[in-house]
């Protein structure tokens, strides 16, 4: 697609896979696994490395992780047993968002199932 068109249709914003494939943005719909390898074949290359540059985390993210280390290991002392598999599965999870959702978690039995392929939004 020629540049001048792509600004007139994309105008500078992100579009949803699915409306960026209908308006011709995009080829096709994949995940990042399919980005290289499409970008592998489009080099003619098929030996290939890929080397994933994790951005270290910030003081604040830092900051945070440690109140939630301290928080989880107040728990116990604040409610008793009760709250122990919560306990251990916010040690697993520990960032913000998904800590929150375990948070809000309130069965009375304590009885939880967990998808470890789903994520906890």
């Amino acid at each position: 697609m020629d540049p001048q068109v792509v600004e007139q249709v994309a105008q500078g914003r992100v579009w949803a896979g699915k409306t960026a494939l209908e308006l011709g943005l995009v080829d096709k719909l994949g995940d990042l696994k399919d980005a290289v390898r499409s970008a592998a074949k489009i080099a003619n290359q098929t030996e290939y490395g890929v080397t994933y540059i994790k951005k270290p985390p910030t003081a604040r993210e830092l900051l945070l992780k440690k109140l939630f280390r301290l928080l989880i290991s107040m728990l116990p002392d604040l409610h008793g047993q009760q709250t122990r598999p919560l306990i251990e599965l916010a040690r697993s999870v520990l960032d913000a968002e998904a800590l929150q959702a375990v948070m809000l978690l309130n069965d009375p039995q304590h009885v939880y199932a967990l998808c470890l392929n789903c994520s906890l939004n």
